[in-house]
């Protein structure tokens, strides 16, 4: 039998999922909520749907996390004038506070698993996998488009 990729990628996943948690502790929070947390310091007002979009999770975890999130002070959500469709999302002062600690424990996870590359080696695995990332995207893409057109 074939080796699966996926299988190493998921791997990872969940290690670095057990890490971030366990560096986080204190904060009480979830791997997801830390995912959006980061991804909303880096592009404050964004939107639940760009958020979602941008992390590839389903609008329901989103929904959830940042639910939890306001829950606990980390963030705010507003609605923007004139057009009070969507929330936009914004960190607390607690939730920017918490963002330094947050990428230390990211980068040293990152540093952590990649300790034995150097840096063309780093920068090959990481184009290698953003692009399997694309792939996959244009894959279930191109399933859901056919599974609409037999409907």
């Amino acid at each position: 039998m074939q080796e699966r990729l996926g299988r190493w990628i998921a791997a990872i996943h969940r290690q670095e999922q057990r890490f971030i948690c366990r560096a986080m502790e204190p904060c009480g929070l979830g791997f997801p909520e830390y995912i959006f947390l980061y991804g909303i310091s880096r592009h404050e007002g964004c939107i639940q749907k760009e958020l979602s979009r941008a992390q590839h999770m389903d609008s329901a975890m989103v929904t959830r996390s940042i639910r939890k999130l306001e829950e606990q002070g980390y963030l705010c959500r507003e609605k923007p004038e004139p057009d009070r469709r969507a929330w936009q999302l914004y960190l607390t002062e607690k939730g920017r506070a918490l963002i330094p600690q947050l990428e230390k424990a990211m980068d040293c996870w990152q540093e952590t698993i990649t300790r034995e590359m150097d840096d063309s080696q780093k920068e090959l695995l990481l184009s290698l996998l953003r692009r399997a990332a694309e792939l996959g995207e244009e894959a279930n893409q191109l399933v859901s488009e056919t599974k609409k057109g037999r409907e």
